[in-house]
């Protein structure tokens, strides 16, 4: 920014400061990256700055699926239907959504929430069910103040959010349903150095609530209501085999779902690519970070395959890339946290 802008700012907020209040700032939607400043992926953790997409590339991708299949684009992808049964289903501190609705008006509707809330898309594919934004600043977390609204595009530069947010949106079939996912990774400024001089963007833990916001407005769109809650119950029982194999008292789907969600947690794991077919996850973990000057993360690589066993029996086996990769870490997540 120029000095002219800063001392114009400083100027005008010297004669407006006392006008305002703590009433200026007030409690909105928790989601809002319309105009928002995406972070620079030069900037980013190097593991985090992935290739970057065009913001219509969803709908783009969504288009020319429909011309391969033959399909029409008003082939009822944006009209609700008559009998849309939608559901938020929650167990323990999983939340996602499953609707008994066609695959192409779930995905468009994801794609279009996306649009609403200013999230540019940065990796799109309707064929896995796979939707990712960009990193994104969350004008949520910016003071909507008098002084900020009168200095305009000057004010967008001083007042700015210390953090950035990326969603991505998971969509699986299940019979004649579509069950959503969402993750939320988030980033934190850092400062350092001689006045706090230098700064970088690090990992933070996920927002549970920005999950459930997201879940709850992508409800709406999809003819649900707040109240369609359902929590899945049972008693669980895990028998540990060996070769980090062990076996869990719940059918295939409800498990492949829980794997996912659980290795995709924001944090420690990652899904990296899902092969439904193949009944294997990817999954990456950060394993420890490497650098004097510049903290660079390092990740493990695992396979997680599952078999289904019948009489709602579910085999997992968890593979690391390498033989010196710790496969403790998963064993405990998974068996601390299925259900």
């Amino acid at each position: 920014m120029s000095k002219t802008k800063i001392v114009t700012a400083l100027i005008v907020g010297g004669f407006v400061l006392s006008a305002c209040s703590t009433s200026d700032i007030q409690a909105r939607d928790r989601l809002n990256y319309t105009k928002a400043q995406q972070a620079n992926p030069l900037e980013l953790p190097p593991n985090l700055a992935n290739r970057t997409r065009d913001a219509n590339y969803a709908t783009n991708v969504l288009s020319e699926y429909n011309k391969n299949h033959g399909k029409s684009k008003t082939a009822g992808v944006n009209v609700l239907p008559n009998s849309a049964d939608v559901k938020l289903v929650r167990a323990g501190e999983n939340r996602w959504i499953s609707a008994k609705l066609p695959a192409e008006f779930v995905w468009t509707q994801s794609v279009q929430l996306f649009q609403e809330l200013g999230l540019e898309v940065e990796s799109a594919n309707p064929e896995a069910g796979m939707l990712e934004s960009k990193w994104m600043t969350n004008r949520a977390d910016v003071p909507e103040t008098f002084l900020r609204k009168l200095l305009a595009t000057a004010a967008d530069q001083l007042f700015s959010s210390p953090t950035r947010d990326k969603f991505k949106l998971r969509l699986e079939r299940e019979g004649d349903r579509v069950l959503v996912h969402v993750t939320h990774y988030g980033l934190k400024d850092k400062a350092s150095g001689y006045d706090d001089q230098y700064h970088t963007w690090v990992e933070r833990p996920r927002d549970p609530e920005l999950e459930a916001e997201f879940l709850s407005r992508l409800m709406v769109k999809l003819g649900g209501t707040e109240g369609a809650e359902v929590k899945a119950q049972g008693t669980l029982n895990i028998e540990t085999l060996a070769d980090n194999r062990f076996t869990i008292n719940r059918p295939y789907n409800s498990v492949w779902l829980q794997v996912g969600n659980l290795f995709d947690d924001g944090a420690d794991f990652r899904v990296d690519e899902l092969d439904r077919g193949a009944r294997t996850y990817t999954v990456l973990r950060a394993a420890k970070t490497k650098g004097f000057f510049k903290k660079t993360t390092v990740y493990d690589t695992y396979s997680v395959v599952l078999t289904e066993q019948g009489n709602n029996q579910t085999l997992i086996e968890i593979t690391p890339k390498e033989p010196n990769m710790p496969v403790e870490p998963l064993v405990k997540k998974l068996t601390s946290s299925l259900y």
